[in-house]
């Protein structure tokens, strides 16, 4: 292998191996890892400045660029491992200096010096490295998967040629290593951008000059580079949105790895009666724990339950003891509140706030209001606050800077001397940022799709359905592939267009009079083929294992085995059938409505309403079977029966008895069974 081969593999290693699967990789390539790298290579592959000169066998130019180009040039035939461009990408970040000057008119002639080159101006072809930065995105993401770390193909600033190599080397390794414990000592949410001004204190708090480079943080404080403040904000934002909530803490030697998450309040508001409902759910960025949570407040003298919902969200936090729902109105609002498993290996932490803010949930698949941390742009919002604070506020509300801002009289159910408003839309901030700001950078989530692995990665039969944007101006679009895409009627949420390119990278660009505010990529993995599984575990339609070698209807995985029947005609049906999969069914026939509720074979089949649920009776577990028409049609009913018995009995076998039932196994079906169990409690 020649002297550059070599080199270049050592350097991508350093910065893509298994270690890095699933988060951010930056080609940060300075003085240390090069002095790091020749220690290891020499004197088989000599200098790095010299070997990157030499380039790859098949290279032959004598420009710099002209050679990075041909040595991506149909690259993934040449049977290598890693891109053999990698070593060049690292000398265009090395070439920004640690100094950290990022004027155009600095860079190039640093990059000559380093190559020993005495012309003037650009480099010959170096526009076109852009060709390399966005490959090695989807050579990262879509080639390997993100099994060795997910790159992104970042633009510094307004600097089109210069910001790819100029975003890597916004923060040093260490201090992106040094980013969760600030992020953790902050309670900072990975799921809700904060406000940049909040950010931007952050970085200025002293357990972030503990951390990071005085350079970092004498950015911060003076903000002289507008470009390089925005930037470092908008690096670390990314970061957050990564963080999984795993943090160390701890002294030296003493160090405790805790897993931590975000609580939120929510509002169920009823503007006629004048009454809200507020509670607390939490929201995770990992998987959450399948038994739940059970956590200890000191200063509530209590112990809480957390169990899951959908989507990182758990349900409305409650007590432990009575199963009734903490009543966030009781909570100290502007000093928050912090919540510890008994191990203290969870820690979840509602921030104190002066303002809070809310919009629908909707987005979210949350019922009425949920809680974000920065001003939404775009799009019309709430605003709960303390009567002392409404001279900041009335001000800002007047201005020029916020719209169609109305109060709500007399909103009972908040904490005591809190007040409740609407705003159409936030114009701007200027005089309220020490209350209310908005995101230091625009954002692009994903909402829906299945993943079919780390990173962007979906499976063709199921994309993303849309895209949320947060941050940004009011006028800003989202294209999809130069495709402009119609907002929704929030302004702020694009649905994707249906027949998106398989095997290829898709380009998501919100952009505003021209410019790109933020870029996402996606792939789409067409390649999936339902089959039979070799695996031997096998469901039933309840959801009970069954033999790999059965011939009877079954699921793995995704195959499907059996000959699937028509939907019975009537109950009666329905329930021979059933009893022929579980044997002599004893049990409950639940409808969608509550009161909805027969004990079979005590009580007579009902005629004028169709069962949701079928629970069987067992010595331990009961069983519990979706014999809905459909998910989509089987949702429960707020509105109740008129037999009150009934009612009861329906309450006490969906929620008073629900832990002596094993839910669905499927997450569509036991997303709809927690929904029956919500209703139930609340009826």
């Amino acid at each position: 292998m020649n002297a550059y081969l070599r080199w270049n593999n050592a350097i991508a290693a350093h910065f893509f191996n298994q270690d890095m699967a699933g988060r951010n990789v930056y080609i940060y390539v300075n003085q240390g890892i090069v002095s790091e790298l020749e220690q290891k290579l020499e004197p088989e592959a000599g200098k790095f400045l010299a070997a990157v000169k030499y380039g790859p066998p098949w290279a032959y130019s004598q420009s710099i660029c002209q050679c990075a180009l041909q040595a991506y040039t149909n690259w993934r035939n040449r049977g290598v491992h890693f891109p053999p461009y990698i070593a060049y990408l690292g000398l265009f970040v090395l070439a920004g200096g640690a100094d950290g000057d990022f004027s155009p008119n600095a860079y190039y002639p640093r990059l000559r010096e380093l190559l020993k080159d005495s012309g003037q101006g650009t480099i010959p072809s170096f526009d076109r490295m852009w060709q390399l930065w966005e490959d090695l995105e989807e050579w990262s993401v879509f080639d390997r998967k993100s099994e060795l770390g997910i790159f992104r193909a970042r633009i510094f600033g307004e600097k089109v040629h210069i910001g790819y190599p100029l975003a890597q080397s916004i923060l040093t390794e260490q201090e992106r290593k040094a980013l969760p414990r600030i992020f953790y000592e902050m309670g900072f949410d990975p799921t809700s951008t904060p406000p940049a001004d909040e950010l931007a204190r952050a970085l200025r708090s002293p357990i972030a000059k503990s951390l990071l480079r005085s350079r970092t943080v004498r950015l911060v404080e003076n903000r002289r580079d507008a470009d390089m403040y925005t930037a470092m904000l908008g690096t670390v934002v990314d970061e957050l949105a990564e963080w999984d909530g795993d943090v160390e803490i701890g002294s030296s030697g003493l160090e405790a790895r805790i897993a931590s998450a975000n609580l939120r309040i929510c509002l169920e508001v009823d503007g006629v009666s004048g009454r809200a409902d507020a509670s607390i759910r939490c929201k995770v960025n990992r998987e959450f724990p399948e038994e739940g949570l059970t956590l200890d407040v000191p200063s509530l003298n209590g112990r809480f339950r957390v169990e899951e919902y959908l989507d990182g969200w758990s349900l409305p936090i409650r007590s432990n003891d009575t199963g009734e729902v903490l009543d966030a109105s009781s909570l100290n609002w502007h000093n928050g509140l912090t919540m510890r498993s008994p191990s203290s290996a969870w820690q979840l932490k509602l921030p104190g706030r002066q303002i809070r803010i809310f919009i629908e949930g909707t987005s979210e698949g949350i019922p009425g209001l949920v809680e974000i941390h920065a001003l939404p742009q775009g799009q019309s919002f709430y605003l709960a606050y303390p009567e002392n604070l409404w001279p900041h506020l009335e001000r800002w509300t007047s201005s020029n800077q916020c719209q169609g801002f109305h109060e709500f009289e007399n909103i009972q159910g908040l904490p005591s001397t809190w007040r409740f408003a609407s705003v159409e839309e936030a114009i701007g901030d200027d005089g309220i940022k020490e209350f209310l700001s908005f995101p230091p950078s625009v954002r692009l989530r994903l909402m829906g799709g299945i993943r079919s692995n780390r990173g962007n990665n979906f499976f063709n039969f199921a994309p993303p359905i849309s895209v949320m944007v947060d941050g940004g101006v009011s006028n800003l679009d989202l294209y999809c592939n130069d495709q402009r895409l119609p907002p929704h009627e929030s302004g702020r949420v694009f649905a994707l267009p249906q027949g998106l390119p398989t095997e290829s990278r898709i380009v998501l660009e919100a952009r505003s009079n021209g410019s790109v505010l933020a870029q996402q990529s996606l792939f789409l993995t067409g390649d999936f083929r339902a089959g039979p599984q070799d695996a031997g575990l096998s469901l039933d339609s309840t959801g009970s294992e069954l033999g790999s070698d059965t011939d009877c209807l079954s699921i793995a995985g995704a195959y499907v085995r059996g000959h699937l029947p028509e939907q019975p005609d009537s109950v009666v049906e329905l329930l021979e059938d059933l009893e022929a999969e579980v044997g002599n069914m004893k049990g409950f026939l639940i409808g969608k409505i509550p009161g909805q509720v027969v004990e079979w074979p005590l009580e007579p089949l009902p005629t004028d309403w169709r069962p949701v649920w079928a629970i069987a009776k067992a010595r331990r577990k009961r069983k519990v079977t979706f014999i809905g028409e459909s998910l989509e049609s089987a949702s429960p009913s707020l509105l109740a029966a008129m037999d009150n018995r009934k009612i009861r009995t329906w309450k006490q076998v969906l929620w008073y008895q629900r832990k002596q039932i094993n839910p669905p196994v499927l997450p569509a079906v036991c997303a709809l069974w927690k929904q029956f169990q919500e209703v139930a409690r609340d009826v």
